[in-house]
């Protein structure tokens, strides 16, 4: 997913993230994702929008291991 010059990846194999994509979250939970929101400044990590089949959340990226990056380092 490319927001703003920011593309939503895997922490550890920096792969794009998109959406409809599946994810496991740190305890296990399986969400889609839905949509996301990239920083807007030094010091935010952005969101990620969820769906855990019971409704949205608006959650960090790093719940469901994954990093906003600039867009020419994808």
């Amino acid at each position: 997913m490319i927001k703003r010059g920011m593309v939503l990846v895997d922490e550890k194999t920096e792969e794009p993230v998109n959406v409809g994509d599946m994810r496991i979250g740190f305890r296990g939970v399986l969400y889609k994702v839905t949509g996301g929101e990239p920083p807007r400044h030094v010091g935010s990590t952005g969101r990620v929008y969820l769906d855990d089949g019971q409704g949205e959340l608006y959650m960090y990226p790093s719940i469901v291991n994954c990093k906003w990056i600039p867009e020419k380092s994808a």
